[in-house]
């Protein structure tokens, strides 16, 4: 009884459990992968306040600019329901708060309260809230094509 962990590739530097060579792959992909291969590194998880990015660390950080920079070029943010949590998670937040763009912001009654905090500290003016998850926002995106 137990998990064998077999087949990785990578060094041990001591800041990282694995550095190893990352390949982003679809859900179909991940699926086909978990039958042929016999195991898989994460890249990427659940963010946690003061959590270490055990798993090749150089592959998350180029994730991360990326997601940087996509912001920086958006005209348009479409955010869906994702509880805004800008005090501790500052790697999505905070790059979402130098968007030049329009963000629009789908959630409950409860979230607004958040989002308003959120958008008195950036003092960005071209955000909104919109109350209402997927249905709502899928036809808002809509008009923006």
């Amino acid at each position: 009884m137990g998990v064998e962990i077999k087949g990785l590739d990578g060094e041990q530097p001591g800041k990282a459990a694995i550095v190893t060579q990352g390949k982003v792959v679809n859900r179909i992909e991940a699926l086909r992968l978990c039958q042929t291969e016999d195991s898989i590194n994460p890249i990427m998880s659940y963010y946690a306040k003061g959590k270490r990015v055990d798993f090749s660390p150089a592959e998350v950080a180029a994730q991360q600019g990326g997601w940087a920079q996509e912001i920086k070029e958006a005209q348009n943010i479409f955010i869906i329901g994702v509880f805004i949590n800008y005090e501790v998670d500052t790697h999505i937040w905070e790059n979402l708060s130098l968007c030049r763009g329009n963000i629009h912001y789908f959630g409950g009654k409860d979230d607004k309260t958040y989002f308003d905090k959120w958008k008195d500290n950036i003092k960005k003016e071209n955000i909104y809230f919109h109350e209402g998850y997927f249905d709502l926002a899928v036809e808002f995106i809509t008009k923006y094509r």
